[in-house]
Parts: C-alpha cells; structure tokens; sequence
C-alpha cells in the first residue's frame, strides 16, 4: 500500500481502517463460534430433558404395570441371604412385610424368611442359574412375618449387570 500512497496520513488511516477491520472480522468469527458452541448446548440439554421424561415415563409405567400383577416381582443378588434390590408391593400380602422391610435387608433378609429346610435347595438352584446364567422354577415354604407358612412358587433368571457380576430376576406368588 504504502508504494501507492505517499501520504503519511493517508497511509496511517488505511492502516487503522485495516486494523479495524480485522479486529471486526476476529470478533465475528469468535460470536459466530459462542453462538454455534451456545446453540448446540441448548439443544443437547433439550434433548437430555426429553430422554429424562421418557425414562421417568417408561419407569412409571412398568412399576403400574408390575403393581397391578397378583405376586412379586423382584430382583435380588444371588447370594445365600437373597438380598432384595427392588421388590414390589404385592410382598406385603406374600410376607407381610413391606418392600421398605426386605429392600437390602433392612428389616429381614428375604433368605431368612424361606423355611430352614428348604433353604439349601433354593440357595442350590439360584445358586447353580446365576453361575450358568439360566432360568429356574422352585417351590418351597415362606414363614410370614405373623408366624404363617405359606408356599411359594418361584419363577426367575439370572441376569448380567455389566458391571461383571449377575443378579436374579423373578416373579414369585403364594
């Protein structure tokens, strides 16, 4: 430029404009950039709060579906206790006790509710499907949380975690 323009003042001027317009130019591409970066974050955080109500709709309707079933549906760690990580409310009729009572074995363990001489044998075959990962049907005796012993018919798999262990899932009714 400055071979074209022999005014100093002139020159200085184009050189400001330049500057300007550069620093305008840096801005625009850095707003356009936030505006990009702002955009797709509010629309990520629409759409995580979209697959937020789906799974709180989904969880919700399987938990009326289950409490509407005659039963127990459960799920628990195969170990000799049976541990109890979620069971549903239809345990209340079955035991007597309510899912807060058996739930990680708060009050009781759902192990020590089953009839001593039918322990082994459940522990065996739950015991024996979590190792194998298969499905298993038992009966054996319960003592109620009022002393009564009642019969139940167990249906139940194990299932993988993903975290390199298994639990057992299951349906159980007097």
């Amino acid at each position: 430029v400055s071979r074209y323009v022999n005014d100093v003042e002139t020159l200085t001027a184009l050189q400001t404009y330049k500057g300007l317009f550069i620093i305008t130019m840096s801005a625009l591409l850095v707003y356009l950039t936030a505006y990009h970066i702002f955009d797709r974050f509010a629309k990520a955080q629409v759409q995580l709060k979209e697959s937020e109500q789906a799974l709180e709709e989904s969880q919700r309707a399987r938990l009326t579906l289950i409490s509407n079933l005659p039963g127990v549906v459960y799920r628990c760690r195969p170990n000799s206790e049976r541990t109890l990580e979620f069971v549903c409310d239809g345990c209340a009729e079955l035991t007597g006790y309510t899912p807060a009572d058996l739930v990680n074995d708060h009050t009781v363990s759902f192990g020590h509710l089953i009839l001593p001489d039918d322990r082994e044998k459940v522990i065996d075959l739950t015991g024996k499907a979590s190792r194998q990962g298969g499905a298993f049907q038992i009966e054996y005796r319960v003592i109620t949380r009022s002393g009564k012993i009642k019969w139940v018919q167990e249906h139940g798999r194990s299932v993988a975690t993903g975290h390199g262990d298994s639990v057992i899932e299951g349906y159980m009714f007097d």
